[in-house]
């Protein structure tokens, strides 16, 4: 099943549901809209053969942290009920304080925060501006 269908499967007959899930990211303060996608990959690769390598690039300013990020660090992938974090890499990744192994899954929530390679900190943040629970935004459809 795909996004779209997932999305328009869990509203209401009448509404249609409309996902905006965000990021932050604590050492720059950057916040960023995560990609509609059901699965989204991040790390510190940019380009590979000539193709994006990662829907979404991890950077650092100083270059020797940066490096720390593996070039297809993890995968979140997106469920019925909400997202799955994979790590692609050997090095450190961890939700909530908790290290996930290589391969291994984890639900990330709003609120959730991923340490990556002990340099950098993403924050996932509720859609609707810190609500706890939120997970979407609904508008009714008008007939």
């Amino acid at each position: 099943m795909n996004l779209c269908a997932r999305v328009a499967g869990c509203a209401e007959p009448g509404e249609i549901r409309l996902t905006r899930e965000m990021f932050r990211i604590e050492e720059t303060a950057n916040e960023r809209r995560l990609p509609d996608q059901d699965i989204i990959s991040f790390g510190r690769l940019r380009e590979h053969e000539g193709a994006a390598a990662n829907d979404v690039v991890l950077t650092l300013d100083d270059p020797q942290h940066a490096l720390q990020i593996s070039r297809w660090h993890f995968e979140l992938r997106r469920f019925p009920d909400g997202f799955r974090l994979r790590p692609l890499s050997d090095r450190q990744t961890e939700v909530d304080g908790t290290p996930v192994p290589k391969n291994g899954q984890v639900a990330v929530k709003a609120g959730s925060k991923v340490r990556v390679a002990r340099v950098l900190t993403l924050t996932f943040l509720s859609p609707m501006g810190g609500m706890p629970g939120a997970s979407s935004l609904v508008t009714r459809a008008v007939e």
